[in-house]
């Protein structure tokens, strides 16, 4: 994703936009976009504080909807799902580092959420907002890639330091 333009994820039917406005760097070397997200054209502010909230850098797999245009992930560095048919945001309170929070993918599966980063990941049932999370220590392995197989397995694409290799697991959605 360039990070020189603005960029904007809107869903024609629901009304729901999300604009990345700017990219930043914070500090320290650690970037994010500042952004706006509408409902109807109409700015929210009730949930966000667009002074300080910001969402991730790394934005290039990033999935805005799920299939069904009820879900919609905001990838913050506390992750929050809008839920368009309760008009309802769920904050995920994830206990990754947030420096560590390379954002891989994120992938919507039937009722739940799966949010990939370089160092773990977190899936999110979508009903009650409950959530599993692992963490990896990043000198121990990294996160390359994520794909959901057959009857919602994911299927977790590492690499693992002290082995040198790369490997894969299979965990169940």
């Amino acid at each position: 994703m360039r990070q020189d333009i603005s960029h904007t994820y809107k869903n024609e039917k629901t009304g729901i936009k999300l604009v990345f406005e700017v990219f930043e760097e914070v500090n320290y070397g650690r970037s994010c976009w500042q952004f706006k997200f509408y409902k109807n054209d109409k700015l929210e502010n009730s949930h966000f504080n667009y002074d300080t909230d910001r969402l991730l850098a790394n934005l290039n797999d990033f999935l805005f909807n799920s299939p069904n245009e009820r879900y919609y992930y905001i990838p913050m560095f506390i992750p929050v799902v809008y839920d368009a048919v309760k008009d309802k945001f769920n904050t995920i309170e994830v206990p990754f580092k947030s420096h560590n929070l390379k954002l891989i993918k994120n992938v919507f599966h039937q009722k739940k959420l799966l949010i990939v980063y370089k160092t773990g990941f977190v899936i999110v049932n979508l009903i009650n907002y409950t959530f599993i999370f692992e963490a990896f220590n990043d000198d121990v392995a990294y996160i390359t890639d994520a794909s959901v197989k057959g009857m919602g397995d994911v299927e977790i694409e590492y690499g693992d330091v002290k082995a040198k290799c790369f490997k894969k697991r299979v965990i169940k959605l």
